[in-house]
């Protein structure tokens, strides 16, 4: 898998900063995967990027979350 971390300075929710948490993976067609580290509430984040116009017009393949 080719990706890479989504820098601290790139995120607007200051959550990412408590620590601990888990990463969330978005996996895109055409792109390099990106990868959030320290989200906090995983399965809402993922809803709020499959809302996103790059997931419904299928540039995303795939989005999941794993503990940190």
């Amino acid at each position: 898998m080719k990706g890479y971390k989504v820098t601290p300075e790139h995120r607007i929710n200051p959550l990412h900063k408590v620590g601990d948490g888990h990463q969330v993976f978005v996996v895109y067609k055409d792109k390099p995967t990106k990868i959030y580290d320290h989200v906090q509430y995983p399965i809402k984040y993922i809803d709020r990027i499959k809302e996103s116009t790059d997931y419904e017009n299928g540039s995303i393949v795939d989005v999941y979350y794993k503990e940190m």
